[in-house]
């Protein structure tokens, strides 16, 4: 599910930049808890991921710059993906956080969830409240901690398939009655 995106006034395509704000970015999120890297992949078009690779626990994404730039000479989407690490339960999740970074002209970063561990609900209908009460302060930080770096403000998707974004928070989407809706 999408939740924020932000643009980064434009700069020239240059590897360099990209690779300076991938880092950064990874920086700003691993500091948070919210996002350890350990994958990055590009992509030529939206829909056809054309080269992914591992990174090490000592690699930061611009050390991939120049094999990527070998690989897909003229990227679309740039996306690092990992693992993030949860409060309750105490865990680490991989997939639960994704950076897409879209290189057309302009840096325009994506923040991305598939965990429905920041939800008061999750999505089989459970309650966990407790867990997302734990959680969200992940996401609330990464958000921030991005915005505050980039010094530009999110665009925030006011409604998924699955939540409402209200800002820095998510919450179950509701139908008008406040029944959840989007439950499996």
């Amino acid at each position: 599910m999408e939740l924020a995106r932000v643009t980064i006034p434009p700069t020239p395509q240059d590897w360099s930049v990209i690779g300076d704000t991938l880092d950064t970015a990874a920086a700003q999120l691993q500091s948070v808890g919210a996002l350890i890297v350990d994958s990055i992949s590009v992509s030529s078009s939206a829909a056809n991921p054309a080269f992914e690779m591992p990174l090490s626990s000592s690699q930061k994404p611009s050390d991939a710059m120049t094999t990527i730039r070998a690989q897909v000479p003229s990227p679309i989407a740039i996306t690092l993906r990992g693992h993030t690490k949860l409060n309750k339960p105490s865990t680490t999740i991989a997939g639960a956080i994704e950076l897409e970074a879209n290189v057309s002209g302009l840096i325009q970063l994506t923040l991305k969830t598939y965990s429905d561990d920041w939800l008061p609900f999750s999505l089989n209908g459970t309650a966990q409240a407790e867990a997302a009460a734990m959680n969200a302060p992940i996401l609330t930080a990464a958000l921030h901690a991005l915005e505050k770096t980039f010094h530009s403000e999110w665009y925030f998707e006011s409604m998924t398939r699955f939540a409402k974004v209200d800002h820095y928070s998510l919450d179950n989407a509701r139908d008008d009655d406040g029944d959840l809706v989007g439950i499996a």
